[in-house]
């Protein structure tokens, strides 16, 4: 039962460089980053063990980005806070906001 394990467990990046750990997430047709509070803080968690990333990829306009846990902060400051379905806080961040260089497929 995932809902079981430790927040920083559960939310373990899905990939290691040798750089960095890294996260992939989704973005559909509405263009926001649809970020769980929690997430959030177990990324910070496993931030202070190796420096972890976010891969964006943007399934409308087929492009990606990586984005920093440092630009992520800064775009959430101003981000409005939501929910999903089942009640877990998330942030609604526009991703124009992330100051990042997309790469189109």
């Amino acid at each position: 039962h995932v809902a079981s394990l430790p927040l920083k467990i559960r939310y373990a990046p899905d990939f290691l460089t040798t750089q960095s750990l890294i996260e992939v997430m989704g973005v559909g047709k509405d263009q926001l980053l649809k970020l769980k509070v929690e997430k959030y803080i177990a990324l910070l968690l496993w931030d202070q063990e190796m420096p972890t990333t976010l891969f964006l990829w943007d399934s409308t306009n087929r492009r990606y980005t990586y984005v920093s846990l440092d630009v992520l902060t800064q775009s959430i400051k101003a981000a409005p806070l939501g929910s999903f379905p089942e009640g877990k806080a998330i942030w609604e961040i526009p991703i124009a906001s992330l100051e990042a260089q997309w790469t189109s497929l």
